[in-house]
């Protein structure tokens, strides 16, 4: 019984492996490194409109910063002090 296990371990392992040679991930990393991307973008940009709104900025305007210059934004906002009313 033990080497009927250890049989279907190494069956399962061998598709395992013509598997992820038949269908290379490679292929799918554009699609992540995309993904990737654009997820950065949102959460710096979230990040900026909100300590934006808590400093009295304009909001959409350091969204759209921090989605294109990600941490460097989110630094110079966090530099810049609260605006008087």
């Amino acid at each position: 019984m033990k080497y009927y296990f250890s049989l279907v371990g190494a069956t399962i392992l061998l598709l395992s492996f013509y598997h992820y040679f038949r269908y290379p991930v490679w292929d799918e990393i554009p699609i992540l490194i995309t993904i990737g991307i654009l997820t950065n973008s949102t959460v710096f940009g979230f990040f900026c409109s909100f300590i934006a709104k808590e400093k009295r900025r304009d909001k959409d305007k350091w969204f759209l910063l921090g989605s294109v210059f990600s941490i460097v934004a989110l630094l110079a906002l966090i530099a810049v002090p609260k605006k008087e009313s």
